[in-house]
């Protein structure tokens, strides 16, 4: 499994620390790890990463200050922070935080919190095979932004390889995976979307990643909100 992994750390020896310990851990099957002693440093906002270690402790910029700001253009951005200060811990729940590195307890939080974080992204590789013209792709769900039945075909749009469509019907689907299980709600009779892609709702209205938008119906508006809460009380505990 390969994974981009970001540290920040103004503590050059930790940053180190950090590095080595990442990558003699072999948790990670391929691990690119790029480590930044300046939490201004524009290469850190340039790309996402999949995990973020952040030390919380930084004179130009706090890690918390710096979470926001990845946060605001990464939205499922996954961080980790790193401090000596152990009282810290209590503010990082208000950043979503992952895990809290305790550096006086390092080796023993550093190893929980990476195979933690390989459960999480062993979760997340599981993959739809869709079949399109003969041809077949395996699509990561959280790549996926909704499923829709259009006339005898099931159209799966896509966050970066545009649509496929298939000879299905949503039964069909329901039958083939668990939808519930991989964040996925009914919008209406034919639409299910990918809750983890949903941005805002205003009204019927909801608005997703890259943009998209599409409308729930009255009879569905109940159910998918309901869900959609609960998924982002879940996601961020």
């Amino acid at each position: 499994m390969s994974q981009t992994i970001c540290i920040v750390d103004d503590d050059q020896l930790y940053l180190e620390t950090m590095r080595r310990f990442i990558e003699s851990q072999r948790v990670f099957k391929d691990c690119d790890v790029h480590s930044y002693s300046n939490p201004s440093d524009p290469r850190i906002m340039k790309k996402e990463f999949d995990l973020y270690f952040l030390d919380i402790d930084m004179p130009e910029i706090s890690g918390f200050e710096l979470a926001v700001k990845i946060q605001k253009k990464y939205s499922d951005a996954i961080f980790l922070f790193v401090s000596s200060h152990n009282e810290f811990v209590y503010d990082s729940f208000k950043f979503s935080a992952f895990y809290f590195v305790r550096k006086d307890h390092f080796d023993a939080d550093m190893n929980d919190a990476l195979h933690r974080a390989y459960e999480k992204f062993s979760k997340r590789e599981e993959r739809y095979i869709v079949e399109t013209r003969g041809n077949k792709a395996a699509l990561r769900y959280s790549d996926i932004l909704y499923f829709e039945k259009i006339d005898n075909k099931l159209l799966t749009a896509t966050l970066n390889y545009g649509d496929f469509y298939e000879v299905k019907t949503m039964k069909a689907l329901n039958e083939e995976i668990d939808l519930k299980k991989h964040h996925f709600s009914m919008i209406n009779s034919g639409t299910c979307v990918n809750l983890a892609c949903v941005t805002r709702l205003n009204g019927y209205d909801i608005y997703l990643k890259n943009n998209f938008n599409l409308r729930t119906s009255r009879r569905y508006f109940h159910d998918f909100k309901e869900d959609y809460e609960k998924y982002l009380m879940e996601r961020d505990v």
